[in-house]
């Protein structure tokens, strides 16, 4: 059974445990390029007063801390700072580091920090996973970042932006409230829109996408003839989210094979408009998907091909019950440098059930 406890503020005594479970970390060669713990005064003069936290069981036991470094003296990041959790060894999966994150980012804003950073060994996917579920995003990766053992490591960078603080106009934190939309089946009176959404969406280098703006050829009669071919087959759909403007704020595709053998299985495509990123609407727009495969009848299998680095996506896919079933080395050739792909699935006929988002 889980293990009761509580988040509260760090003591200076707390330093033994503390210290025992960053070591633990460090052990592990995933979590921080340091070799070796600091002494308290070190340490003390590094972090934010107001910001560390332990999860504590009833009999003072600690199973885990979070806390945060300024990342610069210069008064302009005096809102930016960088975030460390670590868990017990003992203590990993139940919980802790979700509890210790989620006060920390609490207390960050109560103390006025307007940018939380975390720097995460590419390696490191459950930190990466934890990060993400508590809005961080993935700003970037600093290659051959430093060496551990003879061998050099890169990192992944993650960022987030509070919208409680730092938003200093009206209109900068009304740009921050959740925009309204509607997810309906396409028609192809739907062609142009969509191809003006495609160009906006290889437009932004920030996708995990393996095209750019310059290799986008589709016309709007190409386009129409896409969404034809979508609308003869019972195995095959487009769902697109309307915006406010009229403009497409998000879109889900899916498409099986015409032979006996694989009409049961489909492969999908999802993408969100970056106005619209973060605020549920992939969740909704792969909702849509599903739920049309499992009333279809025909559809058993729903996969996909994603960038092992896109993080984002790889949690929400999981939270929906797709497994990773295979790696692709190199599949994709993106910004100068080869990435690796993910081939996830769902099996619509063997689910689980899964709490909702």
């Amino acid at each position: 059974m889980p293990i009761p406890f509580d988040i509260e503020p760090m003591r200076p005594d707390d330093w033994r445990q503390v210290r025992r479970i960053y070591e633990e970390g460090i052990a592990t060669k995933q979590a921080t390029f340091e070799t070796a713990s600091p002494d308290w005064p070190i340490w003390d003069e590094g972090h934010v007063p107001s910001c560390r936290l332990v999860a504590r069981i009833p009999s003072g036991q600690i199973l885990g801390w979070s806390a945060l470094s300024p990342i610069s003296r210069r008064s302009v990041y005096a809102g930016v700072a960088e975030v460390s959790v670590y868990v017990a060894r003992a203590a990993r999966g139940q919980g802790v580091g979700h509890r210790l994150l989620e006060a920390l980012v609490e207390a960050s804003e109560a103390a006025g920090f307007w940018t939380l950073q975390a720097g995460i060994f590419p390696e490191n996917l459950a930190s990466a996973r934890l990060h993400l579920t508590h809005g961080f995003r993935v700003v970037g990766r600093r290659e051959r970042m430093g060496q551990m053992d003879q061998t050099w490591r890169d990192v992944l960078i993650l960022e987030r932006r509070s919208r409680l603080v730092g938003w200093l106009q009206p209109e900068m934190r009304q740009s921050a409230e959740k925009i309204a939309w509607r997810i309906r089946r396409a028609t192809i009176a739907d062609a142009p829109a969509i191809v003006d959404y495609q160009r906006r969406l290889l437009s932004d280098n920030n996708l995990f996408l393996p095209a750019v703006a310059d290799d986008f050829t589709m016309s709007i009669a190409d386009q129409e003839a896409f969404l034809a071919r979508h609308q003869d087959r019972p195995n095959a759909v487009v769902f697109i989210a309307d915006a406010p403007d009229g403009s497409v704020a998000g879109l889900w595709d899916a498409m099986g094979s015409l032979r006996n053998a694989r009409q049961h299985a489909v492969e999908f495509g999802m993408s969100v408009d970056e106005r619209f990123r973060g605020q549920g609407l992939g969740a909704a727009l792969l909702q849509a998907g599903l739920d049309w495969a499992r009333n279809s009848h025909l559809i058993h299998r729903v996969e996909l091909e994603v960038y092992a680095e896109n993080f984002p996506a790889i949690t929400l896919y999981q939270k929906f019950g797709f497994i990773v079933e295979g790696r692709k080395r190199r599949a994709f050739l993106r910004q100068g440098r080869y990435a690796d792909a993910l081939n996830m699935a769902l099996l619509l006929d063997s689910e689980r059930s899964f709490a909702p988002l």
